[in-house]
């Protein structure tokens, strides 16, 4: 017997990632998407492209709600939906901001539960510390109310899945256990070489920073979130950090017109000028320095007793090397706008082990990939390198380098982001089926303690423009 899904939000993501599995899923009759719940602007399109993508269920439109609130009206109207298509699982794919209604919804009536990352996130959350400490707080909120623990609750973070990110926090466990190292200190960074023209900044709703967040709800979250697991994997008890200072500092839009202001548009692209003035004839870039991060830079220091034993700095980007050459956006903002990633970590254990990730991308279209595209600059390229003192560790060699295409029998003609993106579908699939249980999950809700935390804590000390320092803290 098939499994009901409910999926909310059909845009570029749920369509490149979701819509395919779900389909495949659909023919082994394992589970059927009855309904998807869409903007009302976008109803017609998404009627479209379901049929065309092989899915047969009912589009429905529903509206945005203000933060995420879970208004009375809403609930009648999800409760309706659910006598009548009596649906086992949510797959909740819509703009972070609503997310919380959603989940609350579903918590309510014990449903299965797949969410995009951020779990939550807020209109003006980084100029207003209040609704920064919210995103904890309705983490709070939703563990009190997860009540039913035998339902899959999972955080879209499929880099938990990676096999490559799997190997290396293997290979952190490895040194923290016989050793009793931990991680000493890491440096990351990714960047999504998404160059918006500033019309674009006012205008675009697809991963915006006219709604007052930016990088650190976006695609941030995932860099964030395996910050968090890197230290996990490095724990040593007695040895953890009691207190943690963050110092952030974000890169809005009006920062990036003071590196290109409008004369370097009509450089860039003289031979168009005409157009690019009509662009920007009109333009008010007066809010720019309220709007949200495009680039956040935090450093994290870990305390125990009160004393430093560590830095943890994070460095997440949009303003980066693109491909876009053109005037008018793309049509396919998530993947077709010229974004090309960058992502780097760097970890390391004391003197004993250091681990680098590279993954660098040198082009913007992924439909079309090869072998070849596991080397530097290729679409699947990722490398790791591992220096180990072997002379202690017992290592044949100082240094290792894997690619990742040692790390999995993977389809060289696919992304392999969205080929691990997959296995967080169906492992959701298989704890609805009681193949596997909510704990078995790599990216079980409750796990996301630590990273929310993070964000959160990330956001408020950017308002502060100075240092926050955790109230989970060593007192004297």
């Amino acid at each position: 017997m098939f499994k009901k899904i409910l999926l909310v939000g059909f845009g570029p993501h749920s369509e490149r990632i979701y819509a395919p599995v779900l389909h495949e899923l659909e023919g082994f009759e394992r589970v059927k998407v009855t309904c998807v719940l869409e903007l009302d602007e976008n109803i017609k399109s998404t009627k479209i492209r379901t049929r065309e993508m092989g899915l047969t269920p009912d589009v429905i439109a529903v509206q945005k709600t203000k933060n995420g609130e879970l208004t009375q009206d809403l609930r009648i109207f999800l409760d309706e939906l659910q006598s009548k298509y009596l649906f086992d699982g949510i797959i909740i794919a819509t703009e972070p901001t609503q997310h919380k209604q959603y989940i609350l919804w579903a918590l309510e009536n014990q449903l299965h539960i797949l969410v995009d990352k951020p779990v939550t996130t807020y209109d003006d959350v980084s100029n207003d510390i209040f609704l920064a400490k919210k995103i904890e707080d309705d983490f709070l909120l939703f563990s009190s109310k997860y009540l039913s623990r035998d339902k899959a609750f999972i955080v879209n973070a499929q880099r938990r899945y990676h096999n490559g990110f799997r190997f290396v926090l293997e290979k952190i466990s490895e040194i923290s256990e016989r050793f009793q190292v931990p991680v000493t200190s890491s440096q990351s960074m990714h960047s999504d070489g998404q160059w918006r023209f500033p019309d674009e900044i006012v205008n675009q709703n697809y991963h915006p920073y006219n709604s007052g967040y930016g990088k650190v709800s976006h695609s941030g979250y995932h860099i964030i979130d395996m910050v968090n697991e890197f230290i996990k994997a490095g724990s040593v008890a007695g040895k953890e950090a009691d207190e943690y200072e963050y110092f952030t500092k974000f890169v809005r839009p009006d920062g990036i017109l003071k590196q290109m202001p409008f004369e370097n548009y009509e450089n860039i692209f003289s031979e168009d000028k005409n157009q690019i003035n009509r662009k920007f004839s009109t333009l008010n870039v007066d809010g720019f320095s309220k709007y949200g991060e495009v680039d956040s830079h935090t450093t994290i220091t870990p305390k125990l007793h009160g004393v430093n034993i560590g830095n943890y700095t994070i460095s997440l980007m949009h303003n980066t090397f693109s491909r876009r050459d053109w005037i008018s956006p793309g049509k396919d903002l998530y993947k077709g706008n010229g974004r090309v990633k960058h992502e780097y970590h760097n970890i390391v254990q004391g003197p004993l082990q250091t681990i680098q990730i590279h993954s660098y991308q040198s082009n913007d279209k992924h439909d079309v990939n090869t072998k070849n595209d596991y080397g530097f600059g290729g679409n699947n390229h990722f490398d790791i390198c591992i220096f180990r003192n072997n002379a202690v560790t017992g290592d044949n060699e100082p240094f290792e380098l894997i690619s990742i295409d040692n790390l999995g029998n993977y389809d060289s003609s696919r992304l392999v982001t969205e080929m691990t993106k997959k296995t967080v579908v169906l492992e959701f699939v298989d704890i609805m089926f009681g193949i596997k249980t909510p704990e078995d999950s790599y990216s079980h809700f409750l796990t996301h303690a630590d990273s929310v935390r993070m964000m959160s804590m990330i956001y408020m000390s950017a308002h502060q423009s100075g240092k926050i320092v955790s109230t989970y803290k060593y007192e004297s």
